[in-house]
């Protein structure tokens, strides 16, 4: 209340006072005329302290005379009238002061309450906050008390504890039950003060299991007898997690440390050892326990300062990366050492690793690379000169060897144009089989440079649509003969990165092999296309993974079923004569041949041309048939 209005208030309570006493004046007359004035002064002294019931007692007084003793309405100055008024007041000021007293004990003693449930609140919430609780055991009556944070850390309820000691035991772990019995009963008996101790508890709703520290100190009586013990209870399972980790972090890091073949040294800014690895010891010769404090450059160079080459020298002198390739006979021989800057929290350079990688094996290797590129380059040269010659010897066969070529074949047609009728069916027979025989060479030479050019030229690779490709190759095919009809089935928009010239060359020697071997056929087919090895792709694998197409299924790929074009395999096929399977890897040898020139006519070039531009694209070709059902050849590129 502010101070005023207490004042306020005494003024208030003695005008109620003096109106209540002329209200008694009918029952009581003037007689007793301070009975109502003592009771109100006390109240005010008790509730508005000592300076508002002085005020109530000397305005009071002072009316009450005037109002209430003999004269009345009169003041009167003598020793009896002032005696009285300075008891009331003196007595007025004693009882204000022992309300002022009173209310004052009454604020401290709220006051304390007030803190003391604030520190209970703030002792629970720290202990909540901690994991921290604490517990008291009374022996005497058996009798344990447990704070809130006890019952968390324990998984339970007051309702469900029995708040024994041998109700505690049963919430330890079974393994740690007999510890910590031993460690409380120990402490009685052996008469110690204190213990403390580590052990596992286990949730009852949960069975959750915990780890607490608990720590316990006994109270005695004036005789030294133990009846009390008081202690805490600490959750650390969080941190015996950490530190498990922590030890398990440690033990991991070293190892792959130790397990690094590379010599690896951590060094301060002295030059002084910190540790080594399990590599470097080695080489020095010595534990690497044994190499914590040396200086780096004394016990691995055996200098008395660090070499000029020094890595760790640059990296301590502007804190960066450094490498360098030097040469130690003690360490191995040549080595690639390397230095990385270590900083401490607050950002100074504290030191280095120092890592250095035996690459004396690898200079070895360089060497080796260096004397075999210099033989390769002399190689070269040697097959340039080879090319050289062999494209003399084209130019020769293709100009010199035809000329007599064309002679012969000329004359003998002469000689058949313009002597026939002078020659029997013999000449004749002869003069047609001497230009067959030339005209055969003819191709063979032009086969056979083919496949020379098509080893030599230069690749050039793009990306090329083969079914374009397959089909001018078709088209031109159709025009040679009207009278061998075909179906030709041409995959479309099938690419390829590769060679186009080269893969021209791939195209007119398979489907002109497949025109020329289904001659015989009524009903002859051609087909190009592709087929994917990898299942998520390819709608032409059955469930079993395995290749197969619309209408028959290749009996064996001949293990090379992915190629690099995503795993493409393309095919040619077609349903003409067919071959004997047993011979299929003979038709890529030049001039292996399986059916005579009355046959089909051919030199047996085309397979082995077709192979070599195929293996040149980094691809694999092989081919599939059965006589009189056809063959399909497959290449990959």
């Amino acid at each position: 209340m502010k101070s005023y209005l207490r004042y306020v208030a005494a003024i208030l309570a003695v005008s109620l006072a003096i109106l209540l006493r002329f209200a008694l004046i009918p029952l009581i007359g003037y007689g007793i005329p301070y009975i109502i004035l003592f009771p109100v002064t006390v109240s005010v002294a008790l509730f508005a302290g000592m300076g508002p019931a002085v005020l109530t007692g000397l305005f009071g007084s002072i009316i009450t005379d005037y109002f209430f003793i003999q004269p009345l309405h009169t003041i009167v100055i003598d020793t009896p009238h002032v005696t009285r008024v300075i008891i009331v007041v003196l007595t007025s000021a004693f009882v204000g002061y022992i309300g002022d007293m009173l209310r004052a004990g009454r604020a401290r003693a709220e006051k304390q309450a007030l803190a003391l449930t604030e520190n209970e609140a703030r002792l629970k919430r720290s202990q909540e906050i901690a994991h921290l609780g604490s517990w008291e055991l009374d022996l005497a009556n058996n009798n344990l008390t447990w704070s809130d944070e006890v019952y968390r850390i324990f998984g339970l309820q007051p309702q469900e504890f029995d708040a024994t000691y041998e109700a505690f035991l049963e919430r330890v772990h079974p393994d740690d039950r007999a510890a910590v019995n031993d460690a409380y009963s120990g402490s009685l008996r052996e008469g110690r003060d204190t213990y403390e101790i580590e052990h596992r508890v286990i949730r009852k709703a949960t069975g959750e299991i915990r780890i607490v520290h608990e720590k316990c100190q006994h109270f005695r009586d004036e005789t030294g007898k133990i009846i009390r013990s008081v202690g805490m209870v600490h959750d650390i399972t969080e941190r015996k997690t950490a530190e498990e980790k922590l030890i398990r972090a440690k033990e991991e890091w070293e190892r792959t440390f130790d397990s690094v073949p590379d010599m690896i040294a951590i060094l301060d800014e002295n030059y002084h050892i910190v540790r080594v690895n399990k590599a470097m010891a080695e080489k020095l010769g010595v534990n690497a326990e044994q190499c914590a404090g040396l200086v780096c450059y004394q016990c691995v160079h055996e200098t008395s300062g660090p070499p000029a080459f020094c890595p760790h020298a640059l990296t301590l002198a502007d804190g960066k990366y450094h490498i360098a390739e030097v040469y130690e006979e003690r360490l191995g021989g040549d080595l690639l050492v390397s230095t990385s800057p270590l900083f401490n929290e607050n950002g100074k350079l504290i030191g280095s690793v120092h890592v250095a990688r035996d690459i004396t094996e690898q200079k070895k290797s360089e060497k080796e690379i260096k004397s075999l590129n210099e033989d390769l380059r002399g190689y070269v040269i040697d097959l340039e000169a080879a090319n050289k010659e062999l494209d003399a010897f084209s130019y020769s066969v293709s100009h010199d060897l035809r000329a007599p070529l064309r002679g012969i074949d000329g004359f003998s047609l002469a000689l058949l144009e313009d002597y026939a009728d002078k020659l029997d069916d013999n000449g004749r027979d002869y003069l047609e089989r001497m230009r067959a025989g030339t005209q055969r060479m003819g191709q063979l030479i032009d086969d056979l440079l083919n496949l020379s050019r098509v080893t030599r030229v230069r690749m050039s690779r793009e990306n090329i649509n083969l079914s374009a490709i397959a089909g001018k190759v078709a088209d031109r095919l159709k025009k040679t003969s009207e009278k061998h009809e075909v179906e030709f089935i041409i995959a479309e928009n099938l690419l390829a990165y590769c060679d186009a010239n080269l893969l021209n060359v791939v195209f007119e020697n398979l489907l002109g092999n497949a025109w020329k071997f289904t001659e015989k056929r009524k009903a002859a087919k051609i087909e190009f296309g592709v087929m994917q090895s990898k299942p998520p792709l390819n709608p032409l694998l059955n469930q079993g993974g395995e290749l197969v197409d619309s209408e028959n299924s290749p009996p064996n790929l001949g293990g090379v079923a992915e190629g690099r074009g995503g795993g493409m395999v393309y095919f040619v096929r077609d349903n003409g004569a067919g071959f004997d399977k047993t011979y299929a890897e003979k038709l890529f040898t030049p001039f292996q041949r399986l059916h005579t020139m009355e046959e089909f006519p051919g030199t047996g070039i085309g397979l082995a041309t077709v192979k070599r531009v195929i293996e040149r694209h980094g691809g694999k070709v092989w081919i599939e048939g059965e006589v009189d059902k056809g063959a399909t050849v497959y290449f990959t590129l």
